[in-house]
């Protein structure tokens, strides 16, 4: 799904970027342009960064609640 409409840039790009090790809104902006123009998706960035930062702590690899573990073009 396309999580920041302002760059088209995906969930999938934003995940990426985060599994790469971004930790940060301001970092995800950086890498792949989310977040960087209305800001209006910068809670959902936030979500995905707190989802994987406890899933790192888990230990586990469960799927992104926020789409069902969807991504956009599969």
């Amino acid at each position: 799904m396309i999580l920041c409409l302002c760059l088209g840039v995906s969930d999938h790009a934003v995940e990426s970027t985060i599994s790469a090790g971004a930790r940060t809104v301001a970092e995800i902006e950086r890498v792949c342009g989310a977040g960087g123009d209305c800001g209006a998706c910068s809670g959902l960035i936030e979500a995905l960064v707190e989802q994987a930062r406890e899933r790192h702590y888990a230990g586990a690899t469960t799927a992104n609640t926020l789409t069902g573990g969807r991504h956009e073009g599969t």
